[in-house]
């Protein structure tokens, strides 16, 4: 019997045999709760790391880098991607950011988003309101816009 699960495990295209991981296993979460990035881990480089909590008025959010090249849509045509943010709390999704030239990380409880180049500017601690996640955050002289 252990033979049999393991060949028929093995006859799974890789993409299925690896479907928990694909997401983190956010993919149910962010489907039902709008997103609008890819999902697609069959035909797009997906990559989800957990990146911490952030806790705040009585709140606690968790954050990953969401880090993406999507299939080209022609034979000739570029490769599209860039890093999101996504932020849930409770196992539902918030919302994200896109911010493609950070580095993101928590310190100190809060979300910091760390220019990839210093001479681009300084880091950028986002702060959580009693709503939730700012719509807006000026990050490298950019604005950082909230969305789903």
């Amino acid at each position: 019997m252990p033979f049999v699960m393991l060949f028929a495990l093995a006859a799974l295209p890789s993409s299925m045999a690896s479907a928990p991981q694909c997401m983190n296993g956010l993919k149910p979460a962010l489907i039902s709760g709008g997103f609008s990035g890819s999902v697609d881990c069959q035909h797009d480089r997906l990559s989800v790391k957990y990146i911490g909590q952030v806790r705040s008025f009585g709140r606690t959010f968790d954050i990953y880098a969401n880090h993406y090249a999507l299939r080209p849509v022609c034979r000739d045509c570029a490769v599209h991607g860039g890093q999101r943010i996504i932020i849930m709390s409770r196992g539902h999704y918030v919302g994200q950011y896109k911010s493609d030239f950070v580095h993101v990380m928590i310190r100190r409880g809060h979300l910091v988003l760390i220019p990839s180049d210093p001479s681009f500017g300084r880091p950028t601690t986002v702060t959580f309101t009693r709503g939730g996640p700012p719509k807006q955050v000026l990050s490298d002289g950019e604005v950082v816009t909230l969305f789903k």
